[in-house]
């Protein structure tokens, strides 16, 4: 697998249609990641841009994942070919108190 980083730009004014469709963003963005597939997303303070990380086996793939956002034909669209990822994740301590 490989990894992809897609630069979203998001529309300057959103619709109605648009904000309708975020439920639905949400909880497919959130099924990806649980299966692996996405690896982060993140949306910029201003909310102007979206930043998603994702494996797949091809640019052709990373595509075809993205096409499948219910928010897809808002979005403007630049593809990176990553050499890597790397996140750090924290944990909560288990406490065996």
């Amino acid at each position: 697998m490989n990894q992809y980083l897609f630069d979203i730009t998001l529309p300057e004014h959103l619709t109605e249609e648009f904000v309708s469709l975020i439920p639905l963003q949400r909880a497919h963005v959130d099924s990806l990641m649980v299966k692996g597939v996405v690896t982060s997303y993140g949306l910029a303070f201003d909310r102007s841009r979206v930043w998603v990380t994702l494996l797949a086996e091809s640019e052709e793939g990373a595509h075809e994942t993205l096409r499948g956002f219910p928010l897809y034909r808002f979005f403007g669209v630049k593809l990176y070919p990553m050499a890597f990822h790397a996140m750090s994740l924290s944990l909560a301590k288990v406490s065996l108190n």
